[in-house]
């Protein structure tokens, strides 16, 4: 195809044979995609080239750093931030933190953001990742948050703690409330424990998951209230859920009492298999009543695996149980 026919060639185009130059990939092909890169006037385009540079090493993070840091277009800034989240180094890092701290768009913020969260060996990362908790922005501290998560620094609790008492905002929250779960450092129970009361119920059951994973006994007299008496369903199931996974025979009682009354079938749900985590002779009446009665079948379902469970772990009453289900009920 000669130079004339090329450029008449429409932007669409171009924008699909930068993304297919970067799945051939080699020398050449980097090369002709970082020259679009800088030198194309379609932002589409240049934004389709700084995508295809992905895990392309020839000079590649050279021109994605350039992008970050120049081009006209949040778009094309954007794209170039997410790409060099793919790439190591401290170019990368360098040019990310400084898009964090200093790009005018709030979506080249939190797309710097994301990237940073790929470094967990950074600790200019979790720095400017905290900083930008206090970001002008919710979807930049919401990704900021999201990025310490999945860092895992235990040395974030204090600040990501601190975003649950001052943001205004419930997906910022959220994303703080999971972030604390997935650092996995018992220091964040009490905030988790406080973010049970949220007015969110968003917050609420993201707090309820995230307890659960951080599997703390400290937790379960908060969840069993949680599973007694919160207004949601979600939260309610969020919590039956966490109590399973901590293990704390004391809510044993609380489970039985949601598989039997809880007005939601998931709920319910969620409590068999729950008791079933548990391990507890004490909660094969509820779920033989649940597993003869409920009518909701994936709720006898939940309560046959969970009996299963427990016989599996050498409870002879669950054993009984089922057998007595199988022979007399007939």
């Amino acid at each position: 195809m000669n130079s004339k026919n090329s450029r008449n060639i429409s932007g669409e185009v171009r924008e699909r044979v930068a993304l297919a130059l970067g799945h051939i990939g080699g020398s050449v092909a980097a090369a002709a995609l970082i020259n679009t890169l800088i030198n194309d006037r379609n932002p589409a385009v240049r934004e389709a080239a700084a995508r295809a540079l992905l895990g392309r090493l020839d000079g590649s993070v050279e021109a994605l750093v350039a992008a970050l840091a120049n081009d006209r277009s949040p778009d094309v800034r954007a794209q170039a931030a997410q790409t060099l989240g793919g790439y190591g180094g401290s170019d990368a890092v360098e040019a990310l933190v400084t898009a964090l701290a200093r790009d005018c768009s709030p979506v080249v913020r939190a797309a710097a953001a994301r990237a940073l969260g790929k470094f967990d060996d950074s600790s200019a990362a979790v720095d400017a990742l905290t900083a930008a908790l206090s970001d002008d922005s919710a979807q930049v501290r919401k990704a900021a948050a999201e990025a310490l998560g999945w860092i895992g620094d235990s040395s974030a609790v204090d600040a990501l703690a601190a975003v649950l008492a001052r943001d205004d905002s419930v997906s910022v929250c959220v994303a703080a409330v999971a972030a604390l779960g997935q650092l996995g450092d018992n220091a964040a129970v009490d905030s988790l424990i406080a973010a049970l009361s949220d007015d969110s119920a968003h917050v609420r059951k993201a707090a309820a998951q995230a307890l659960g994973w951080l599997g703390d006994r400290m937790a379960s007299t908060a969840l069993i209230g949680a599973l007694d008496s919160d207004w949601d369903a979600a939260v309610r199931e969020a919590a039956a859920d966490a109590l399973g996974w901590i293990g704390d025979s004391s809510a044993v009682d609380a489970l039985a009492d949601a598989l039997t009354s809880d007005g939601s079938e998931y709920v319910r749900a969620r409590a068999a298999a729950a008791l079933g985590r548990l391990g507890s002779s004490a909660a094969v009446d509820a779920l033989i009543a649940a597993l003869a009665s409920d009518s909701s079948a994936s709720v006898r379902e939940a309560a046959a695996n969970a009996l299963e469970e427990l016989a599996r772990r050498g409870d002879s009453s669950a054993v009984a149980a089922l057998i007595d289900v199988l022979v007399n009920a007939a």
